[in-house]
C-alpha cells in the first residue's frame, strides 16, 4: 500500500505516480469542486488514462515523455471538470412540481412562492433569465465559472481558450446585463 492508499504493481513508474500526484494537488488547489472528490479516485482515474494515452507517445517529436504526460493528465482534469460543469448545469433546469410538499409539512411549493407580497425577487430571476439567454453557451459557461469564484485567468485555462478571449466575453455579458438593468448583479 502507498502513502496515498493505492498501489499498482508494475502498471506505472516512480515517475508517473509522482507526476500525476502533482498535477492532482494542483488542479485540486485551483478548482474548489476538486476538493469535495476523493484525491485516490482522482489520481487513479488520471492514471488510467494515462494508461491508454501514453502509447501515443512519440520520440523525437520535441517533448520529453514527462512533458507530454503532464499534458495529457491536465487535459483530463480539464474535461472531467467541463463534465462535472456540465452535469451540474442539467440540473439546475431540471423542473419540480409546484404540488409538492416542502418539507415534511402539508404546505406546498406554490403556497411559500405566492404567499410573498414582495414578488420582486420574481422579476429579477426572469430578467437574469432573459439575460442569459442572450448569451452564447461560451458566454454562459464563463458566468458560470466566475460565480463559482474562478478568476478570469482560470477560467481561460479551464476552458482551454485565451484570456484576452475570456476578457472580451465577460466585457460583453457585463453589457448584456447592463442593458437589462442588472448592473448590481455583476460584481
Amino acid at each position: 500500500m502507498s502513502e496515498w492508499g493505492l498501489t499498482y504493481g508494475d502498471l506505472f513508474e516512480e515517475w508517473e505516480i509522482a507526476a500525476t500526484k502533482r498535477a492532482v494537488i494542483e488542479f485540486r488547489s485551483k478548482y474548489p469542486w476538486l476538493r469535495g472528490l476523493d484525491f485516490d479516485d482522482l489520481l487513479q482515474e488520471c492514471l488510467i488514462h494515462w494508461y491508454f494515452k501514453r502509447s501515443r507517445f512519440r520520440e523525437g517529436k520535441g517533448a520529453s515523455i514527462q512533458t507530454f504526460m503532464a499534458k495529457v493528465v491536465r487535459t483530463h482534469l480539464r474535461l472531467m471538470l467541463r463534465q462535472q460543469l456540465s452535469h451540474r448545469r442539467r440540473a439546475s433546469h431540471l423542473a419540480d412540481s409546484l404540488d409538492r410538499p416542502v418539507a415534511a409539512s402539508d404546505i406546498s411549493l406554490a403556497d411559500v412562492v405566492y404567499s410573498h407580497d414582495d414578488l420582486s425577487h420574481v422579476n429579477v430571476r426572469v430578467d437574469v433569465e432573459s439575460a442569459l439567454e442572450q448569451l452564447t453557451p461560451f458566454e454562459r459557461q464563463i458566468c458560470i465559472l466566475l460565480i463559482q469564484g474562478y478568476p478570469v485567468t482560470s477560467v481561460a485555462d479551464l476552458l482551454g481558450r485565451p484570456r484576452r478571449s475570456v476578457r472580451d466575453a465577460v466585457a460583453r455579458i457585463r453589457q448584456v446585463f447592463s442593458g437589462k438593468g442588472l448592473e448590481a448583479y455583476l460584481e
